[in-house]
C-alpha cells in the first residue's frame, strides 16, 4: 500500500500546486485511475491518511465550492464537516463540493 500512497501524495500535490486547490473527490478518483482494485473502504482509509499528510505539509483550508470551482466564491466548511473523498458524477452540478484551498503562504514542510 505504501507505493500507492506515495503515488497518490505526489499526484495530489501536483494538482494542488498547479491549481491552488484540490477537490476532495480527486482522492478517490485518482485512486480508481490507478486500477489497483481497491474497494471503497480501502480508498477512503488511504485518502484520509493522505489528507492528514497534506494538511500537515501545507497551509490548507477546507472549503465548499460549486461547479465550476471558483475559490474566490468558496466558503469555509465547518471543522466537523464529514470528509467526502468521492463524488457521484451523476449528481446535480449545483450541489456544493468540498475543496482544499491552498493558502498561498506556501508549503509548511517538505
Amino acid at each position: 500500500m505504501k507505493p500507492i500512497r506515495a503515488e497518490l501524495v505526489m499526484d495530489l500535490e501536483e494538482t494542488l500546486e498547479a491549481q491552488g486547490y484540490l477537490p476532495m473527490y480527486d482522492f478517490v478518483w485518482t485512486l480508481r485511475g490507478y486500477g489497483k482494485g481497491l474497494d471503497l473502504a480501502q480508498m477512503n482509509a488511504l485518502s484520509f491518511d493522505v489528507y492528514e499528510e497534506l494538511m500537515d505539509r501545507y497551509s490548507l483550508r477546507l472549503m465548499w465550492a460549486t461547479w465550476p470551482i471558483d475559490t474566490g466564491a468558496a466558503w469555509p466548511a465547518d471543522p466537523k464537516t464529514p470528509l467526502d473523498f468521492d463524488l457521484d458524477p451523476d449528481g446535480p452540478l449545483s450541489e456544493p463540493l468540498l475543496v482544499l484551498v491552498l493558502q498561498r503562504s506556501s508549503c509548511r514542510a517538505g
